[in-house]
C-alpha cells in the first residue's frame, strides 16, 4: 500500500507544473506572512459655520480654497515632519474633495500600531483646526464668523490593511510559477534528449575505425619481435611440411 502511494506521488511530482505550483504557493504564503500589514484610520472634516442655524449650508468656493491651503500647510509643518522622522507620528495623507459644494478634508493615516495611528489622527485634526483659524485671521475675517472643521465621518477603530501584502504575494506567486515551470520544462526536455541520444547510439551499427563499446573488456595484446619472427617462419615452412612425399625414381 505504501509502496503504491509512493509510486503515485513520484509519478505526480514528476510533472513540472506540479512542482511549479508547489514552489509558487509556498513562496506566496511566505511572502504574505513576512509582509508588514499596517493599521489604517480615516476621517473626513467638513468646513462649517458654527454660528449659522444650519452650519452645513451656504458653503462656497472660499471654504474649498481655505481647505487646500490648510492641507498644504499641514504637510509642510516642520514640527509634524520632525515627529514623523522620530517615530512619534505615523505617515498620513490629506485630500481635499469638492463634493456637491461641500469641501471635505479627507485624512488617511497608516501606522504600525493602533495607538500610533489614533494619536496621529488626533494630532492632524487639531492642527487642521489651528491652521484653518490662522488662514481666516490672515484674511481679516471677524473672529465671531470663523468657520471650523467638523468631523462628519471617522472609522470606529484602526483597521488592518492587507491589500499590499496580498498584492505582493500574488506577484511572487506568478513570478515563481513562471520561473519554476519553465525551468522544469527545460530539465525534462534535456533528460529526454539525453535518453534519445543514448538509445540511438546503442541501436546504430558500428562505423569503420570507431572503437567498440566493449573495447575496455577486450584483453590487450603486445606483440614482440620474437613473436613476429616466429609467425613469419611458420608461414614459410608451413607449405613445405604439408607437401606429400614423392616416390623414388
Amino acid at each position: 500500500m505504501l509502496a503504491s502511494v509512493g509510486r503515485t506521488l513520484r509519478r505526480i511530482l514528476g510533472f513540472p507544473i506540479v512542482i511549479a505550483c508547489l514552489i509558487a504557493v509556498i513562496g506566496a504564503i511566505a511572502t504574505y506572512a513576512a509582509t508588514a500589514k499596517p493599521y489604517e484610520e480615516r476621517a473626513s472634516l467638513f468646513t462649517a459655520d458654527p454660528q449659522a442655524a444650519n452650519p452645513f449650508i451656504n458653503v462656497g468656493r472660499g471654504q474649498y480654497a481655505a481647505s487646500e491651503v490648510v492641507a498644504r500647510r499641514i504637510l509642510a509643518d516642520q514640527a509634524i515632519i520632525a515627529k514623523q522622522r522620530s517615530g512619534a507620528l505615523a505617515r498620513f495623507s490629506l485630500q481635499v474633495e469638492q463634493n456637491l459644494n461641500e469641501p471635505l478634508l479627507n485624512i488617511t493615516v497608516h501606522g504600525a500600531s493602533k495607538n500610533l495611528v489614533v494619536a496621529t489622527l488626533r494630532t492632524v485634526i487639531s492642527d487642521a483646526q489651528q491652521q484653518l483659524a490662522a488662514v481666516q485671521r490672515e484674511l481679516g475675517s471677524p473672529p465671531n464668523q470663523f468657520f471650523e472643521y467638523t468631523v462628519i465621518s471617522e472609522t470606529p477603530a484602526p483597521e488592518v490593511v492587507r491589500h499590499d501584502a496580498i498584492q505582493r504575494a500574488i506577484e511572487v506567486l506568478l513570478a515563481l510559477f513562471l520561473v519554476s515551470y519553465l525551468t522544469g520544462l527545460a530539465l525534462v526536455s534535456y533528460r529526454k534528449y539525453r535518453a534519445d541520444e543514448a538509445r540511438s547510439s546503442a541501436g546504430r551499427p558500428r562505423r569503420l575505425g570507431e572503437p567498440r563499446d566493449d573495447a575496455a573488456d577486450q584483453p590487450s595484446t603486445v606483440t614482440s619481435k620474437a613473436t613476429r619472427w616466429l609467425s613469419f617462419r611458420l608461414r614459410r615452412e608451413g607449405p613445405r611440411r604439408a607437401a606429400p612425399p614423392t616416390a623414388p625414381g
